[in-house]
């Protein structure tokens, strides 16, 4: 992520709603790590944006798991990219 992109993506990040925040605080901080997969080289390129950045960049991206949606062995997940992730997580530890 270049100077420009971060800036881009921390100003985004920053707009978000005291809500969506909260959202996923709850599922990225308190959880942190635990509820990411493998990263992957692309984004979908359909479907759901990522929610830090609101793009689909084609980066690496992460699934993360959204508890409460566990059935059995299944979990539902949401892809977002991986250096939005660290972002938010690096900007949201001490809240």
């Amino acid at each position: 992520m270049d100077q420009t992109e971060q800036e881009q993506a921390e100003q985004t990040a920053r707009g978000l709603s005291e809500d969506q925040r909260q959202e996923l605080r709850e599922f990225w901080i308190e959880e942190d790590k635990e509820n990411t997969t493998n990263t992957f080289p692309h984004f979908p390129q359909e479907g759901e944006v990522c929610p830090v950045c609101r793009t689909r960049k084609d980066t690496d991206t992460i699934l993360v798991s959204i508890p409460g949606t566990e059935q059995g062995n299944i979990m539902q997940a949401k892809c977002v990219h991986k250096k939005c992730y660290d972002l938010f997580i690096e900007m949201n530890k001490g809240e």
